[in-house]
């Protein structure tokens, strides 16, 4: 949602730094562009806001965080309702390489339908990475053995 590819899909606001405190995340706030204008390279489709936490020291995102006010729930009936989504990287050390991997995922929808209101949410804390690795081999041909 922050990066060079989604620049014609959102509009962005760098939040003043404080040179007194180098150590602070660097917070830059995001705004989808009119749903009419999004173009088919754009990662989310609707109207959303957010911001996002960078360390200064690795300019990695250490916090996403958005909300989607009419998320479409169901094409069925156009149901819609506030999603709210957020998600705290952490760095990780895997053979000796620094990768930033999810830590923390929260998300909230709420959809009010006059006479129920539908709560749905989702709070995962993720730890103990490993890395996967898999060796292949493509073996030569060899026709069957005849019957």
């Amino acid at each position: 949602l922050v990066s060079l590819s989604q620049q014609a899909c959102m509009r962005y606001t760098l939040m003043p730094i404080n040179a007194n405190d180098p150590q602070k995340p660097i917070t830059v706030l995001f705004t989808s562009v009119l749903s009419s204008e999004h173009s088919e390279d754009c990662i989310m489709q609707e109207d959303l806001s957010g911001r996002v936490q960078i360390d200064p020291a690795t300019m990695q995102i250490t916090r996403l965080e958005f909300q989607a006010p009419h998320h479409l729930i169901t094409s069925d009936n156009d149901i819609a309702g506030v999603w709210d989504f957020a998600i705290d990287y952490t760095p990780v050390l895997l053979e000796g390489k620094s990768f930033w991997m999810p830590a923390r995922i929260d998300v909230k929808m709420v959809a009010d339908l006059n006479k129920y209101v539908i709560r749905w949410s989702l709070d995962a804390t993720y730890s103990n990475y490993h890395k996967l690795e898999v060796i292949s081999r493509i073996l030569p041909w060899r026709e069957a053995p005849a019957p």
